[in-house]
């Protein structure tokens, strides 16, 4: 986490944010599945950015995932396109889990 002493006063905190949270969504459109893990590691970790993620961002970021896919992704596990990972339940994000099973698979990783 920043601190006052250590981030530029002339660019606000919420764009900071803003900028930490367009790398995770690059890294899970790189990555895929992988790469969402990896954001759902740090938002339990504590790290505010990842926290702060809608879970439908997160899945329309995934490779060969399209809005169409994204909200059916959403309706199997029961989750709202604006829901934030931090105020995911154990449930949903069990839930979540399992949803992410189903995510297709982009043709390039295959074989």
């Amino acid at each position: 986490m920043s601190t006052e002493f250590d981030r530029d006063p002339a660019v606000p905190e919420q764009s900071v944010q803003h900028r930490a949270q367009e790398r995770l969504l690059a890294a899970v459109a790189a990555d895929g599945v992988t790469g969402l893990a990896r954001v759902l590691i740090a938002a339990g970790s504590g790290d505010p950015a990842a926290a702060s993620m809608p879970v439908g961002a997160l899945f329309r970021a995934l490779p060969g995932v399209d809005w169409l896919t994204a909200h059916d992704l959403l309706k199997r596990a029961r989750l709202r396109d604006d829901q934030c990972l931090q105020d995911l339940t154990a449930a949903q994000r069990q839930a979540l889990a399992e949803a992410l099973s189903h995510a297709p698979v982009p043709r390039d990783a295959v074989g």
